[in-house]
């Protein structure tokens, strides 16, 4: 069954560099938002275009509240756009990532011998 409403991955990317939250859904449409962290939660905000230093916020678009499910597991509620959501996650480690773990990358920031 490929309903869009479901969800195939969910991704929370928390560095230095800045905070997202993606989705793809099961027909592979994805979205991405930025976040701030909240007690207990994330307030999620529509990108807004950058001046050179990256994205910035925009509009908020939803909150959702976090809750650690055992060791390695999240469990995640909230709203999007007014639409409910609720995901059940497992942590993954880098070395899940066959091609990442042996040192592929299908993008690089700077040329290669530049």
């Amino acid at each position: 069954m490929a309903d869009a409403r479901r969800f195939r991955f969910v991704t929370i990317v928390d560095r230095s560099e800045g905070k997202a939250f993606m989705i793809e859904a099961m027909d592979r449409a994805g979205r991405t938002w930025l976040f701030e962290d909240r007690d207990g939660g994330i307030d999620l905000f529509d990108p807004a275009p950058g001046d050179g230093g990256g994205p910035r916020q925009g509009a908020p678009a939803g909150t959702l509240t976090l809750a650690l499910d055992g060791e390695n597991g999240l469990r995640g509620a909230g709203e999007i756009g007014g639409a409910r959501i609720e995901f059940t996650g497992r942590r993954r480690e880098r070395s899940d990532f066959l091609l990442l773990n042996r040192g592929f990358h299908l993008v690089n920031e700077a040329p290669f011998n530049r």
